[in-house]
Formats: C-alpha cells, sequence, structure tokens
C-alpha cells in the first residue's frame, strides 16, 4: 500500500510538472500571439494609409490628366484659329498685290 501510495504522489508532481510546464508555454504562446496581434494591427494601418495615399494619387493623376486634355483642346483650338489667321493674312497680301498690280497698271496708262 505505501508503495502504491508513492507512485501516486510521484504521478502527481508529474501531472503537476506537465501542468506547470503547459502552462508557461501557453502563456508565452498567448504574449506571441498577442505581440502578433498588435504587429497586425499597426501593418493593417500601414496598408490602409498606403491604399489612401494610392487613391489620393491616382485622383491626382486622373486630375493631371483632365487638365492635359483640356490644354490640349485649348492648344488645337488656337492652332486652328492661327491656321485661319495665316490663310486670312495670305488672302489679304494677295488681293493688295492685286490692287497695286491694278494701281500700276491704271497710273502707266
Amino acid at each position: 500500500k505505501q508503495w502504491y501510495q508513492r507512485r501516486v504522489r510521484e504521478s502527481r508532481r508529474e501531472l503537476q510538472g506537465c501542468v506547470d510546464n503547459l502552462t508557461q508555454k501557453l502563456s508565452e504562446k498567448t504574449h506571441q500571439n498577442n505581440h502578433l496581434e498588435k504587429e497586425c494591427a499597426f501593418l493593417k494601418g500601414k496598408v490602409e494609409d498606403a491604399e489612401q495615399e494610392l487613391q489620393d494619387m491616382r485622383q491626382l493623376r486622373d486630375t493631371a490628366n483632365s487638365e492635359i486634355d483640356t490644354l490640349i483642346t485649348k492648344f488645337e483650338m488656337v492652332r486652328k484659329h492661327k491656321d485661319q489667321i495665316e490663310s486670312e493674312r495670305q488672302s489679304l497680301g494677295r488681293q493688295l498685290k492685286d490692287a497695286i498690280e491694278e494701281k500700276e497698271l491704271l497710273e502707266s496708262r
């Protein structure tokens, strides 16, 4: 009977050692998990900031592209107007030349 009681006490001590060991490991893992959760939350915030910055940059790009399109349209309008003015200038030049030639012809008679 004493052998049995001694064996029970030894088994209880071994079990308590296992429980203590597992409790320690659980505590360590819980600490690691808490640290990783904080790190994940931090990184999630960084990702959200980066996504917002990307969205802002896309908006700036879209605005710039719109402004470029507007400038191109204005440039094309100015170029057409310039071409029209140049055409009118050449026409007036020809008319002036013709008028001068006609005047000279009339004066020579």
